[in-house]
């Protein structure tokens, strides 16, 4: 989980968007980024590569899924490391049903 929150840290530096949408680039560029990362966390060690990958994938999606429900990329952008963090934590634990989500949890 770590290396997830890491991962989602490290923001792609391409913004095509506008102002309250997010661009595909940066939607892309960050999903892969976040899916490198992870799927060679020791986690995912034992799952074969494929499944790995494809794992890391659908966590980072979700993930970044979230943080576009409630912010826009220039205020993604815009976060400290230490909001992101926050909100990738959150949004962590609402992907793997760890934390139900609720109406005021962003």
């Amino acid at each position: 989980m770590k290396r997830l929150l890491f991962t989602l840290m490290m923001l792609p530096s391409i913004a095509f968007a506008c102002p309250n949408s997010y661009g595909v680039a940066f939607v892309a560029q960050w999903v892969h980024q976040c899916t490198a990362t992870l799927y060679k966390s020791p986690t995912m060690s034992g799952f074969p590569e494929q499944y790995a990958i494809n794992l890391a994938f659908h966590q980072c999606s979700c993930v970044i899924e979230k943080f576009k429900q409630v912010y826009t990329q220039q205020e993604v952008i815009s976060m400290s490391a230490e909001d992101r963090a926050l909100f990738s934590e959150t949004f962590v634990k609402q992907c793997l049903g760890y934390d139900a989500p609720t109406a005021d949890s962003h």
